[in-house]
């Protein structure tokens, strides 16, 4: 529950607020692929997790330290906006989509994973705490990106 509580607050908030500051610097290109691919590829990685009924649970905390890594790498870049490392670059945008893109797959995976090992473990009981902590995981997220963003001067377009 803790991997679904850090996956929601982040995914589902965090960093759609600081997506134009990790993203505006390479470029509008960037921030409207970073856009559609990651919810493409969040897609895809969900039905592949309902198919295959994630019968690798051992893999979660796995991905959610390489969907952590990842964030903490798009929070840098939006900290040191607007003078980031490769700024205006072809590669810096790239990159910023291709990694987008992994968040996404990781996201989908691991939420439609833990839902249908959830529902399997207790019925209708997890199923219904999964929900709340997925809710309540991004409420968290929006206050923290909230706070951050409107209160705070540390990120900058």
């Amino acid at each position: 529950l803790v991997l679904i509580f850090v996956i929601s607050a982040f995914s589902n908030s965090i960093l759609f607020e600081f997506l134009p500051y990790y993203t505006m610097q390479f470029g509008q290109a960037t921030y409207y692929s970073t856009l559609n691919l990651y919810f493409i590829s969040m897609t895809v990685s969900s039905l592949v997790s309902g198919v295959s009924h994630s019968k690798h649970r051992s893999l979660y905390p796995v991905l959610t330290v390489v969907y952590m890594a990842i964030t903490v790498w798009f929070i840098f870049l939006a900290v040191t906006s607007p003078f980031t490392p490769m700024r205006d670059t072809i590669f810096g945008g790239f990159h910023v989509v291709a990694l987008s893109m992994v968040t996404g797959g990781i996201v989908g995976y691991v939420k439609v994973g833990v839902t249908i090992n959830a529902r399997s473990m207790g019925g209708e009981f997890y199923l219904l705490l999964v929900g709340i902590i997925f809710q309540f995981g991004t409420l968290i997220g929006s206050l923290i990106a909230f706070i951050v963003t409107e209160w705070t001067a540390v990120m900058k377009l």
